[in-house]
Order: C-alpha cells, then structure tokens, then sequence
C-alpha cells in the first residue's frame, strides 16, 4: 500500500481541501488487470460505516471511519473489477485527547499507521511515539493495533491500513510497481508506445 496525504493550494484557487491517495500493489497474477478507481463518500455512492467509541479510563472519545464496505464495491473499470483482489482495509480515526484506540487486525495481515496530525504513542509506550506527517509499520504477529494520543488537550488523527501481505518480490519503478526488472522494463516500454493497460 503506498499513501500521501497532502494539502492542496494554488494562487489562484486557495483551499484547505486535504486528501489521501492510497495505491494498492497487486498480486503478480493480477498485474496487468484492467486498473480500477474508488473515490470514498456519499458523494460517490460509497459511503464508510462510522462509530464513535469511549475510552473507558479517560473517556475520551474516539471517531473511527471504517472504509472497508466501500472498497469492496467496483471503482471505475470494466464491470466487477474490483472482485478477487486481495482485501485491504481503511480505518480513519480522530482519537481525543488523552484518548486511545484499539483497532483489532487479522493476524498474519500487515497493518502500517500514518499519523495526519498529533503525536500517538503505538502499543501504548512500549514501541514509542510517531509523530505528525509520520508512519509506523506492526509486526504481523498480533490481532490488535493499539494507539494512544500522546497529547491530553488536542485529538490525533490517524489513517490506519491493513493487508494480507502478497509475499512476492517488488521491483519499483516510479508509479509502476512490477515484481522483476525485466517486468518493470517491459511496462516502461509499453508505457513510451502507449499500449501499457
């Protein structure tokens, strides 16, 4: 999964519209599928499940938007394209002040967390703090993912995802992401004649 969240500006059209583009790398048997898009919200007819949760010793509360009943829904392509590929889950969450958040995880899935804004502390203390504008990537060997905002006055938001991991070689190349050179190559070259996908 490759993220970035960035704040959009121009001279011309000032705005605070801020997004997040997530591209999500395929199994090499489904490398040169039809490439598919999913915009997320009503707007699109996607729409995430939201819950708000109360921590139980501080009573902070946290909001988490959960992405995974939009995204298993076909985005822009041919018919179902989205079906048989490797399920991805988007979890995005405010966490208040002093709050913390227990996100649970498949065993065995790769979970990475991008901290937007704030400072949270990852497992509580024990593995440290990340920072704003910074990611942290847990081991595979656990069912929960557990944050806690380091700051008691101001929330901390957090994008967090989870992957099973595909377990094959990645050779990358710009926006191209092949398993071989030789792959890679192959797509560039397709890429000059304009019959890549």
């Amino acid at each position: 999964m490759r993220s970035s969240g960035r704040r959009v500006s121009r001279a011309d059209r000032p705005t605070s519209i801020e997004l997040f583009q997530l591209w999500v790398n395929l199994p090499s048997k489904l490398k040169m599928e039809p490439p598919a898009i999913r915009y997320l919200g009503k707007e699109w007819g996607a729409p995430y499940a939201q819950t708000t949760l109360v921590d139980p010793r501080s009573g902070a509360q946290t909001r988490v938007r959960d992405l995974l009943p939009a995204l298993e829904a076909a985005g822009e392509g041919e018919g179902d394209v989205l079906r048989g590929r490797p399920p991805v889950r988007v979890q995005y969450a405010t966490i208040g002040g002093g709050g913390s958040w227990i996100a649970p995880t498949d065993r065995g899935h790769t979970a990475m967390a991008y901290v937007r804004s704030g400072r949270v502390r990852v497992n509580g203390q024990v593995l440290g703090e990340v920072e704003a504008g910074s990611t942290c990537v847990f081991g595979n060997d656990g069912d929960a993912t557990w944050l806690v905002n380091a700051n008691s006055n101001e929330p901390a938001d957090v994008l967090l995802l989870t992957g099973a991991p595909l377990n094959e070689p990645v050779a990358l190349g710009g926006p191209i992401v092949m398993n071989t050179q030789e792959e890679l190559q192959q797509a560039y070259t397709e890429l000059r004649r304009g019959t890549f996908l």
